[in-house]
């Protein structure tokens, strides 16, 4: 009888921990969903403002160029101003 007894308890607990599992792993699927739906709208968010970020470069480096050719302008109209001689950078 203590063994019946034993075995019933054993039954029992394994069957509560197999409903544990099943519980935790519909909870993991269910945090998994929200993970990703708000991965997704990160990458959206991320990827717009790193789009934005290389446009804005490339207008930084075109009035960094527009600058400096404007400045040797300048310089050529100066008084002392010489051509250079040999290779240009």
């Amino acid at each position: 009888m203590n063994q019946d007894n034993a075995l019933s308890i054993n039954a029992t607990n394994s069957f509560l921990l197999k409903e544990e599992i099943k519980i935790l792993e519909h909870e993991l699927q269910i945090i998994s969903h929200k993970l990703e739906s708000f991965e997704g709208i990160l990458r959206s968010n991320l990827t717009d403002q790193i789009i934005e970020e290389q446009e804005l470069t490339a207008l930084y480096k075109k009035l960094k160029k527009e600058k400096k050719a404007q400045r040797l302008k300048q310089k050529k109209r100066g008084k002392n101003y010489f051509e250079p001689i040999g290779l240009e950078p």
